[in-house]
C-alpha cells in the first residue's frame, strides 16, 4: 500500500503531512481459522516530515508480530520505528510540530 495523509491539530490549526509505503502480509496459524492468531510481517516505510523541521518521525524497516484477537505480541522490530515504538522524543516533536505542549 502507498498513500499519504496529515496528522492534525483542530485547536491550532496545524498539519503535518506523511507519506507512507508498506507491504503487508497476513498469516493465520491455522488456514481457514479467522478465530486463530495472525503472524503480521510488515515492511516498509512512514515518514512525518514538518515545514522547517525536516523528518521529525520515521518508520522504516520491518514488524513482525502475533495477533490473538485480543493482545499483539511483536516477535521482530527492525530498522527506525519512532512511530511503532513510542519515541517520546520523535512524539514530542510531532506535537511541536502541530503546535502542542
Amino acid at each position: 500500500m502507498s498513500g499519504a495523509g496529515e496528522f492534525s491539530n483542530l485547536q491550532t490549526g496545524t498539519s503535518v503531512p506523511y507519506t507512507i509505503h508498506q507491504t503487508v502480509i497476513f498469516v493465520q496459524s491455522i488456514p481457514g481459522d479467522l478465530s486463530s492468531p495472525v503472524t503480521i510481517n510488515s515492511m516498509g516505510e512512514m515518514n512525518f516530515v514538518a515545514p522547517g523541521m525536516g523528518a521529525i518521525l520515521v518508520n522504516a524497516g520491518r514488524t513482525v508480530d502475533v495477533f490473538n484477537g485480543e493482545t499483539d505480541t511483536f516477535l521482530q522490530i527492525v530498522g527506525r520505528q519512532d512511530f511503532s515504538n513510542g519515541n517520546a522524543a520523535a512524539l514530542q516533536r510531532l506535537c511541536a510540530a502541530l503546535g502542542a505542549a
